[in-house]
């Protein structure tokens, strides 16, 4: 989407549309050109995302937080986009409207993932992570509705990738490249010269005018003897003038054009069918995999089964182990797979008792179980603002001390097993997405 499409878009599209119909801009006060600057600094931020992506995590973080402040690194880059757009900001707002702030981010987000599937994905699973577990309020149908556009956008992708053909359909071979090579021959004629001046020297001693043919030395009145010098003498001679008619270099009959026009075509076919061949196998490899984790019941991150685990380490656990072989992008299902396995492995008392945050977080930090997780957590790197829970399991403070600093969750928030096996699979998944999105805008060697 170019800037001129972004600006022309219909008004009724926007994502700021939504929050001033829920009346969560009335700070505009009914102010279309302060609308046009609010809009206009969104279309900018979503350029800005669009170039560095890894901002997208903490800008989503800071719009679904309700209680961001001012100081929020997302609310100040959105602040400082529009102050650069909207020179009298200040004179009209004395002080940082947040939730105008928050909603130019989301709007941003949403533009941003209208361009790619893979931006959309990774935005779709950070909301579906955080929201079932923050107090949305009056912005709940904002946030609904924006999360139906973004899943909408990924679900027919996702089925497409887990999808098992009935049958796998392969075009025949594209042989026009092989049409293009002259394979033309032009024979030389026979040097007549040179035959005769090599059955000259099969005759015998001199030719018709008496010159020495250093061939034959016998005449034929010698009989036996010039018969057997004249027999391979005059062979030789007719073998050396077939051989100058019919030797052709290589390069004339163009074979090295046309073995390199043939390799490349078969490569480039067999190549091809063997991708297709893989993609379709995908999703038959992706369902059997699932299904000998959750048979097995057994974590290869922590080479021990789950049974040997404490209760509070399962969920977390069965998150990363199910998680390490999926591509980012899965339909629904997926999710809803491993919420029945955890419910079906701890059973339906301990499947249902709710814990802290704060305390599942501790328990992890904990577990001698959980240090493949820790160790694969801390290889990943968050720009500045408001970070998924996994980020704070390896951070030095206390645990809820660190979520109150580092997430948009209460570390009092209770949720069941499933719950948070749920939000550590889905912020594992959005993890992934985005490290995605960042190694594709990432510098190629050399340039």
């Amino acid at each position: 989407m170019t800037n001129r499409e972004t600006a022309a878009r219909n008004m009724s599209e926007r994502t700021l549309d939504a929050f001033l119909a829920a009346g969560l801009l009335n700070e505009l006060k009914g102010e279309d050109t302060w609308y046009g600057k609010i809009a206009a600094a969104a279309d900018a931020l979503s350029l800005e995302l669009q170039a560095t992506p890894s901002k997208l995590v903490p800008f989503l973080y800071c719009a679904l937080n309700r209680e961001a402040k001012a100081d929020d690194a997302g609310v100040a880059a959105a602040r400082s986009v529009l102050q650069a757009q909207w020179k009298a900001y200040a004179s009209a707002f004395p002080e940082t409207p947040v939730t105008i702030m928050r909603a130019i981010l989301l709007d941003a987000v949403v533009t941003m993932t209208a361009r790619d599937v893979d931006s959309a994905n990774a935005a779709a699973l950070l909301i579906a992570s955080a929201a079932p577990n923050l107090d949305l309020g009056r912005e709940a149908p904002v946030w609904q509705a924006t999360f139906k556009t973004l899943t909408d956008k990924v679900q027919q992708r996702a089925e497409e990738m887990w999808s098992v053909p009935s049958r796998i359909a392969i075009e025949p071979p594209d042989l026009s490249a092989l049409e293009a090579v002259n394979l033309a021959v032009v024979f030389n004629e026979v040097n007549l010269g040179a035959l005769e001046a090599d059955f000259f020297a099969a005759a015998g001693p001199t030719d018709a005018k008496n010159v020495a043919t250093n061939g034959n030395p016998q005449w034929p009145n010698s009989f036996e003897p010039w018969s057997k010098a004249f027999a391979p003498l005059a062979a030789k001679a007719v073998k050396k003038a077939i051989d100058d008619v019919v030797s052709i270099e290589e390069d004339q009959l163009g074979l090295k054009e046309f073995s390199e026009a043939l390799s490349s075509t078969i490569g480039d076919y067999v190549n091809g069918a063997v991708a297709k061949v893989a993609e379709a196998a995908q999703g038959v490899d992706l369902r059997s995999r699932l299904l000998w984790w959750r048979q097995a019941s057994y974590s290869s991150s922590a080479t021990s089964s789950y049974r040997k685990m404490n209760v509070l380490e399962v969920p977390a656990l069965m998150a990363f182990d199910y998680q390490a072989p999926l591509p980012a992008i899965a339909p629904a299902s997926v999710s809803a797979f491993l919420e029945e396995a955890v419910h079906d492995f701890l059973g339906e008392a301990a499947a249902a008792e709710a814990t802290p945050l704060g305390v599942w977080i501790a328990t992890i930090r904990g577990s001698a179980h959980a240090a493949t997780l820790r160790a694969k957590l801390a290889t990943l790197r968050f720009s500045d603002g408001r970070k998924p829970l996994i980020a704070v399991l390896n951070d030095s403070r206390e645990p809820n001390v660190a979520i109150t600093a580092m997430t948009v969750y209460s570390p009092q928030h209770k949720v069941a097993p499933v719950e948070f096996a749920r939000l550590v699979f889905l912020e594992l998944q959005a993890v992934k997405a985005a490290s995605t999105l960042e190694a594709r805008n990432a510098p190629k060697a050399g340039s």
